[in-house]
């Protein structure tokens, strides 16, 4: 989400460093082996949405952290844990 933000090439320099100075999440060993497998489950499945969405949604499942966001294609990582608020 770091990069999504920061790649708004309007994006004041004031509002870059508030973006920046939020905490990241860490990824946890074995996560890119997760995120393989939950794009494979969504590609089965028929989604064909963004590698950017599968990352950001493993990353929140790993972490058991709630996604805020008014991206309804997140809805269909509910099934593999992703919570939403």
């Amino acid at each position: 989400m770091l990069t999504e933000a920061l790649s708004d090439y309007t994006l004041p320099a004031a509002k870059a460093a508030r973006i920046r100075a939020v905490p990241l999440l860490r990824l946890l060993d074995g996560f890119w082996d997760r995120a393989g497998i939950l794009r494979a489950l969504m590609l089965r499945h028929g989604y064909n949405g963004s590698l950017g969405n599968v990352l950001v949604a493993q990353a929140c499942i790993d972490q058991d952290i709630p996604l805020i966001t008014y991206d309804r294609d997140f809805r269909r990582f509910e099934r593999a844990g992703l919570r939403l608020l």
